[in-house]
């Protein structure tokens, strides 16, 4: 097969002028690509009959993020069962999209994150906080995004978050050590297919401890040790990602693994670096078409 003329949808429930969708559809283009949103809504995922679909792609680009749900996640396995392959599979993105899962399974093959426990009770609350030290604690949604449900909380706040975020009867709560270099920013690498595309560091605004850009946290420069790197590398190969964006912090004992983005964005990290992150996964989708 040809690399010229590779068919790409780009799974999202968000349109052309979403920065990443159009960003892709622009590299695509300019390589000579077919590229296409597909919505999720779109397809019909069927079992006991024979498959339809118009049009099928030869690769697909999923960009449903932490916040896929479970009917998303349903069309990317039946796209993947008519032989269609995806950047990022369903079997990498069921754990994936799930903060303490992926947490969880980093732990186990002994990379460093932050002290971490699911509650799924209010009454868990006190004795959670109590096992990582104390107030403050950061306490995070199971699928949030772009620092949504992500807050440092005190004693008092806890009623607030519970009712804002019930953990029951369905989710839970991610209870983490609040560590204070938060307040000086992260860093955020992306890995493309076993390989840092581009990096920077994220200072947060003043008087915040997230550094999400859409949060208004500006991006910098950064040239990470290697042995930042190469933990941003092994994150992404235990997660099972061939895209990847790693958020790290350096921790009282280290270097510490945040989270791991499926779908990062990338607009202030090709501004700040000047890389074509784009074009590196549109090259990293049309190789796993051939």
């Amino acid at each position: 097969m040809s690399a010229k003329g590779v068919q790409i949808a780009i799974l999202s429930t968000r349109g052309p002028r979403y920065h990443p969708n159009r960003r892709l559809l622009e590299s695509a283009q300019k390589m000579g690509h077919e590229a296409s949103l597909l919505h999720p809504r779109s397809v019909l995922p069927q079992a006991g009959m024979e498959p339809f679909m118009e049009k099928s792609p030869q690769v697909l680009i999923p960009r449903i993020g932490s916040t896929i749900e479970d009917h998303e996640l349903a069309v990317l396995f039946h796209l993947e069962q008519k032989g269609i392959p995806s950047l990022n599979s369903f079997r990498a993105l069921f754990v994936a999209r799930d903060k303490f899962l992926s947490l969880r399974k980093l732990h186990a093959h002994n990379l460093p994150v932050p002290r971490s426990l699911m509650v799924q009770d209010p009454l868990q609350i006190p004795g959670a906080v109590e096992a990582l030290g104390g107030f403050p604690v950061v306490a995070k949604g199971l699928r949030g995004r772009q620092g949504t449900t992500v807050e440092k909380i005190q004693d008092g706040d806890f009623a607030r978050y519970v009712t804002a975020h019930p953990p029951y009867p369905i989710a839970g709560i991610l209870l983490q050590e609040f560590l204070p270099t938060a307040c000086l920013g992260d860093t955020r690498i992306v890995v493309v297919e076993d390989r840092v595309v581009a990096c920077m560091q994220r200072v947060p605004r003043k008087g915040e401890f997230r550094s999400n850009v859409h949060l208004r946290a500006r991006g910098r420069l950064w040239d990470p040790p290697a042995e930042w790197l190469g933990l941003a590398l092994e994150a992404a190969r235990v997660l099972e990602l061939q895209v990847a964006g790693v958020d790290m912090l350096e921790g009282p004992r280290g270097p510490l693994i945040l989270e791991v983005n499926t779908t990062p964005g990338f607009r202030e990290l090709e501004r700040v670096t000047g890389v074509d992150v784009a074009s590196r996964i549109v090259k990293a989708a049309v190789r796993l078409a051939l």
